[in-house]
Order: C-alpha cells, then structure tokens, then sequence
C-alpha cells in the first residue's frame, strides 16, 4: 500500500513538473537541466529553499544548510571544527551528497582536483570517494 501511495505521489509530481505552471515548479524544470541534478534532488532545493528566500550568495545558502565551518580560536590554537550543523538538515543532506556524486563521477573536474590537493594538503587519503 505505501509502495502505491509513493507511485501516486511521483507521478502527481512528474504531471506537475511537466505543466510547470508556476514560478516554483519552472525552478524546479531549471535545475533539472543541471547534470546529476534529478527531480527529487531539484523539488528539494526547491520547495525548502529557493520558493520562498531570495540568497544573494554562496555564503547565505550554505549559512542556511549549515554547510557553514566553526572556527575554535582559544588562544594561540586557531583550527577549524567541521560545518555547524545549524540549518536544514534535509537540504545539508542532499547538498553533501550532490558534492560526494560529483567526486565519484567527474573525478577530473577542476573542483574536484582541487579538493583532492586540499585533503592531501590536510594529510587525508587522496582518494575519498571508493
């Protein structure tokens, strides 16, 4: 029975998506025009964060997924302590998952070379993603 209540639910979601008949269903269309952006992932974004906040940059958004970091300063000791945690846990989820598909299949990309250097830099495994 759930099992036909999630086919119902895609499919009323799938109609919708194809009329896209308002601005936050034509959202939704655009980011499913990024690669490996698919409609779960873009209704996500969409509905939890970009329907109903303007973000005026990449700063914002990730202070509002808490994908943010937390500095610990206590006197000559200055490291960082990982992301906050403090926003949308649903929204944090699937960006860091967005983030550990774009290292598993666009391994070459410049960003990903980049993190590559960053974690050996930080002497972490080079290869994080199996």
């Amino acid at each position: 029975m759930v099992e036909e209540q999630l086919r119902a639910l895609e499919q009323t979601r799938t109609e919708r998506i194809a009329h896209a008949d308002s601005h936050r269903l034509r959202q939704v269309v655009r980011l499913m025009g990024l690669r490996a952006i698919g409609p779960n992932c873009a209704w996500l974004l969409v509905m939890e964060f970009f329907a109903w906040r303007g973000f005026r940059n990449r700063r914002e958004l990730g202070a509002c997924a808490g994908l943010t970091g937390t500095p610990y300063d206590s006197g000559g000791s200055k490291r960082d302590q990982g992301i906050s945690k403090a926003g949308n846990a649903r929204v944090r989820t699937m960006m860091v998952e967005i983030a550990w598909l774009w290292l598993r299949h666009q391994p070459n990309s410049k960003l990903s070379r980049w993190f590559i250097l960053y974690l050996l830099k930080a002497g972490r495994p080079a290869h994080p993603v199996p």
